[in-house]
Protein backbone atom coordinates (compact mmCIF):
# COMPACT_ATOMS: atom_id res chain seq x y z
CA UNK A 1 0.00 0.00 0.00
CA UNK A 2 0.94 3.27 0.61
CA UNK A 3 3.23 2.92 3.81
CA UNK A 4 5.20 6.18 2.15
CA UNK A 5 2.50 7.65 0.36
CA UNK A 6 -0.29 7.67 2.50
CA UNK A 7 1.56 9.44 5.79
CA UNK A 8 2.24 12.19 3.22
CA UNK A 9 -1.46 12.45 2.96
CA UNK A 10 -1.50 12.86 7.04
CA UNK A 11 1.33 14.92 7.32
CA UNK A 12 -0.24 17.48 4.74
CA UNK A 13 -4.16 17.35 6.43
CA UNK A 14 -2.96 20.15 9.29
CA UNK A 15 -1.56 22.67 6.51
CA UNK A 16 -3.85 21.89 3.66
CA UNK A 17 -7.59 22.76 6.27
CA UNK A 18 -6.69 26.24 7.71
CA UNK A 19 -3.56 28.03 8.32
CA UNK A 20 -3.97 30.92 10.27
CA UNK A 21 -0.75 32.62 10.29
CA UNK A 22 0.99 34.75 13.12
CA UNK A 23 3.61 36.69 11.33
CA UNK A 24 5.40 39.97 11.03
CA UNK A 25 3.13 41.58 8.74
CA UNK A 26 -0.05 42.34 10.57
CA UNK A 27 -1.94 43.27 7.54
CA UNK A 28 -1.05 40.05 5.57
CA UNK A 29 -1.64 38.08 8.33
CA UNK A 30 -5.45 39.36 8.88
CA UNK A 31 -5.78 38.32 5.00
CA UNK A 32 -4.51 35.17 5.36
CA UNK A 33 -6.12 34.36 8.70
CA UNK A 34 -9.77 36.23 7.20
CA UNK A 35 -9.74 33.48 3.79
CA UNK A 36 -9.42 30.61 5.83
CA UNK A 37 -11.97 31.66 8.17
CA UNK A 38 -14.02 32.33 5.43
CA UNK A 39 -12.60 28.48 4.08
CA UNK A 40 -13.69 27.00 6.95
CA UNK A 41 -17.30 28.34 7.09
CA UNK A 42 -18.16 26.77 4.14
CA UNK A 43 -17.58 23.66 5.91
CA UNK A 44 -17.10 21.14 2.90
CA UNK A 45 -14.73 21.31 -0.07
CA UNK A 46 -12.32 19.26 -2.08
CA UNK A 47 -8.20 19.29 -2.34
CA UNK A 48 -6.66 18.17 -5.08
CA UNK A 49 -3.01 17.10 -4.19
CA UNK A 50 0.37 16.68 -6.00
CA UNK A 51 3.42 15.37 -4.53
CA UNK A 52 6.30 15.69 -6.09
CA UNK A 53 8.82 12.62 -5.60
CA UNK A 54 12.10 11.04 -7.24
CA UNK A 55 9.14 8.60 -8.57
CA UNK A 56 7.32 11.84 -10.41
CA UNK A 57 4.26 13.34 -9.41
CA UNK A 58 1.84 11.59 -7.36
CA UNK A 59 -1.90 12.71 -7.14
CA UNK A 60 -4.46 12.44 -4.75
CA UNK A 61 -7.78 14.00 -3.66
CA UNK A 62 -9.28 14.96 -0.66
CA UNK A 63 -13.18 15.58 0.56
CA UNK A 64 -13.48 17.13 3.36
CA UNK A 65 -16.44 17.55 5.21
CA UNK A 66 -16.47 19.64 8.51
CA UNK A 67 -15.21 18.67 11.17
CA UNK A 68 -14.66 14.92 11.16
CA UNK A 69 -15.85 13.32 7.48
CA UNK A 70 -12.72 12.59 5.53
CA UNK A 71 -12.96 10.74 1.85
CA UNK A 72 -9.29 10.48 0.46
CA UNK A 73 -8.80 8.87 -2.68
CA UNK A 74 -5.76 8.03 -5.40
CA UNK A 75 -4.65 5.56 -7.73
CA UNK A 76 -3.66 3.02 -5.36
CA UNK A 77 -5.73 3.46 -2.02
CA UNK A 78 -8.80 5.46 -0.94
CA UNK A 79 -10.06 5.72 2.65
CA UNK A 80 -13.04 7.31 4.20
CA UNK A 81 -13.02 8.35 8.01
CA UNK A 82 -16.25 9.19 9.66
CA UNK A 83 -17.62 9.47 13.25
CA UNK A 84 -18.76 5.69 13.30
CA UNK A 85 -15.14 4.49 12.43
CA UNK A 86 -12.55 4.23 9.53
CA UNK A 87 -13.02 2.21 6.28
CA UNK A 88 -10.33 1.25 3.31
CA UNK A 89 -11.07 0.22 -0.56
CA UNK A 90 -8.56 -2.16 -0.96
CA UNK A 91 -9.05 -3.80 -4.57
CA UNK A 92 -12.50 -2.86 -5.14
CA UNK A 93 -13.81 -3.90 -1.62
CA UNK A 94 -14.31 -2.04 1.10
CA UNK A 95 -13.19 -3.08 4.87
CA UNK A 96 -13.52 -1.49 8.33
CA UNK A 97 -10.25 -0.41 9.12
CA UNK A 98 -9.58 -1.72 12.92
CA UNK A 99 -7.22 1.94 13.64
CA UNK A 100 -8.72 4.92 14.93
CA UNK A 101 -7.62 7.54 12.73
CA UNK A 102 -9.01 10.62 14.25
CA UNK A 103 -5.89 11.67 15.87
CA UNK A 104 -4.39 11.77 11.96
CA UNK A 105 -7.18 14.50 11.06
CA UNK A 106 -6.92 16.78 14.39
CA UNK A 107 -5.79 19.53 12.21
CA UNK A 108 -8.56 20.35 11.14
CA UNK A 109 -10.67 21.02 14.77
CA UNK A 110 -10.09 24.87 15.37
CA UNK A 111 -8.71 24.59 18.63
CA UNK A 112 -5.48 22.14 17.14
CA UNK A 113 -5.50 24.76 13.99
CA UNK A 114 -4.90 27.75 16.88
CA UNK A 115 -2.70 25.79 18.91
CA UNK A 116 0.05 24.90 15.42
CA UNK A 117 -0.17 29.21 15.19
CA UNK A 118 2.88 29.31 17.05
CA UNK A 119 5.15 27.11 14.61
CA UNK A 120 4.26 29.67 11.49
CA UNK A 121 6.43 32.51 10.96
CA UNK A 122 7.15 35.55 8.65
CA UNK A 123 4.11 35.77 6.83
CA UNK A 124 4.38 38.28 4.20
CA UNK A 125 2.49 39.10 0.89
CA UNK A 126 4.35 38.86 -2.03
CA UNK A 127 2.46 39.79 -4.61
CA UNK A 128 -0.35 38.20 -7.15
CA UNK A 129 -0.93 35.92 -9.83
CA UNK A 130 -3.52 34.63 -11.96
CA UNK A 131 -4.37 30.76 -10.41
CA UNK A 132 -6.80 28.68 -11.62
CA UNK A 133 -8.63 31.80 -13.43
CA UNK A 134 -8.51 34.00 -10.39
CA UNK A 135 -6.12 36.94 -9.62
CA UNK A 136 -5.01 36.02 -6.68
CA UNK A 137 -2.83 37.32 -3.70
CA UNK A 138 0.09 35.76 -2.53
CA UNK A 139 0.92 35.09 0.65
CA UNK A 140 4.25 33.39 1.80
CA UNK A 141 5.34 32.08 5.14
CA UNK A 142 7.40 29.43 7.21
CA UNK A 143 6.09 26.48 9.15
CA UNK A 144 7.30 23.48 11.12
CA UNK A 145 5.36 20.74 10.98
CA UNK A 146 5.72 16.86 13.01
CA UNK A 147 4.24 13.73 11.92
CA UNK A 148 5.28 10.49 13.19
CA UNK A 149 8.32 11.42 14.75
CA UNK A 150 9.82 13.83 12.15
CA UNK A 151 9.86 17.61 12.37
CA UNK A 152 9.17 18.98 8.52
CA UNK A 153 10.26 22.92 8.36
CA UNK A 154 8.48 23.83 5.10
CA UNK A 155 8.25 27.66 2.78
CA UNK A 156 4.43 27.90 1.90
CA UNK A 157 2.70 29.97 -0.79
CA UNK A 158 -1.02 30.29 -0.40
CA UNK A 159 -3.15 31.75 -3.24
CA UNK A 160 -5.79 33.78 -2.13
CA UNK A 161 -8.63 34.64 -4.73
CA UNK A 162 -9.19 38.31 -5.16
CA UNK A 163 -13.20 37.72 -6.15
CA UNK A 164 -14.38 34.67 -3.51
CA UNK A 165 -11.88 36.06 -0.97
CA UNK A 166 -11.20 32.00 -0.67
CA UNK A 167 -8.07 29.98 -0.62
CA UNK A 168 -7.37 28.87 -4.66
CA UNK A 169 -3.81 26.91 -4.12
CA UNK A 170 -0.63 26.52 -1.62
CA UNK A 171 2.74 25.46 -2.56
CA UNK A 172 4.39 23.76 0.12
CA UNK A 173 8.59 23.57 -0.61
CA UNK A 174 10.60 21.41 2.34
CA UNK A 175 13.61 23.91 3.06
CA UNK A 176 15.60 20.67 3.70
CA UNK A 177 14.97 17.21 2.62
CA UNK A 178 10.99 16.53 1.72
CA UNK A 179 8.94 16.74 -0.99
CA UNK A 180 6.95 19.49 -2.75
CA UNK A 181 3.44 19.36 -2.75
CA UNK A 182 0.99 21.45 -4.32
CA UNK A 183 -3.17 21.74 -3.33
CA UNK A 184 -5.76 23.10 -4.94
CA UNK A 185 -8.75 24.23 -3.46
CA UNK A 186 -12.25 23.13 -4.87
CA UNK A 187 -15.30 25.10 -2.79
CA UNK A 188 -17.93 24.28 -5.64
CA UNK A 189 -17.83 20.65 -5.16
CA UNK A 190 -20.62 18.18 -4.28
CA UNK A 191 -18.85 16.87 -0.80
CA UNK A 192 -21.33 14.49 1.04
CA UNK A 193 -19.75 11.74 2.83
CA UNK A 194 -21.10 9.07 4.79
CA UNK A 195 -19.73 5.03 5.24
CA UNK A 196 -19.69 2.58 2.33
CA UNK A 197 -21.84 0.01 1.52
Amino acid sequence: MTARRFPTWLRLLPAASLMFAAGAQADARAELEAAFVKAMAKKAYRMHIEVENKRGPYRSQIDVQLPDRFHMRSDDVEFVIVPQGTWMNAGGQWMRVPVDMSKQVQGYRLDDVKAGMANIKDVQKVGSENVAGCESGIYRYSATSSFAGRTSEDEMDVAICGDSGLPVEMRTRPKKKGEAVTIRYDFEAAVDIRPPG
